[in-house]
């Protein structure tokens, strides 16, 4: 297996273990994507997970699709750097203009930031999506790394809580166990 191929096979599995994928909406997000939106004067903002062959959006403002299929261009390709992945003109840019959502939806403007793991894995993105073609000023694109900044805290953080409260379940289950064959032992000896 290539390198190439382990680091992508290491991204999916940073990604799933997040366990983000196909869950309802999550508050903190939703407001993340509509200050990127309102901040940048943007009709779209979202938060795309991209999974092995699709990107799933876990918020999303300006638009109701949560899921579309892999192609590069937009999303897929923003996550294979570091550095903002802006598209100024994507009717015109050669990464993008035959991207479905620009040939079909009129995308004319697309920037995304990759949401970075602890690990150094590009799990996704918050971008801003505009239907004509824009700029952003350095101010714009650093009000947009922190909002991508604290969009991957956010994450971190759910995922923190969600093994807690795994951890609690199992742990109470035991404890249920234990005050079960408690009360039978105690049955069992007053018989």
């Amino acid at each position: 297996m290539s390198a190439d191929a382990n680091h992508e096979m290491a991204r999916l599995l940073a990604l799933r273990s997040y366990q983000l994928l196909d869950t309802p909406p999550n508050s903190a997000l939703d407001t993340i994507t509509q200050l990127a939106a309102r901040l940048l004067g943007m009709p779209i903002a979202l938060v795309d997970l991209v999974d092995a062959e699709r990107i799933w959006s876990k918020s999303h403002f300006g638009t109701n699709v949560t899921e579309y299929q892999l192609h590069p261009g937009l999303c897929a390709s923003a996550i294979l750097g570091d550095a903002p992945y802006i598209v100024n003109d994507a009717k015109t840019d050669p990464r993008t203009a035959q991207h479905p959502l620009i040939q079909h939806n009129g995308v004319g403007f697309y920037a995304g930031i990759p949401l970075k793991t602890p690990e150094n894995y590009n799990i996704g993105t918050l971008c801003v999506i505009d239907f004509a073609p824009r700029t952003l000023s350095p101010a714009d694109i650093q009000a947009l790394q922190d909002l991508a900044y604290l969009a991957m805290e956010t994450i971190i953080l759910y995922a923190k809580a969600q093994r807690q409260h795994e951890i609690a379940v199992i742990e109470n289950k035991f404890r249920l166990n234990e005050l079960q064959n408690q009360l039978i032992l105690n049955s069992t000896v007053e018989g």
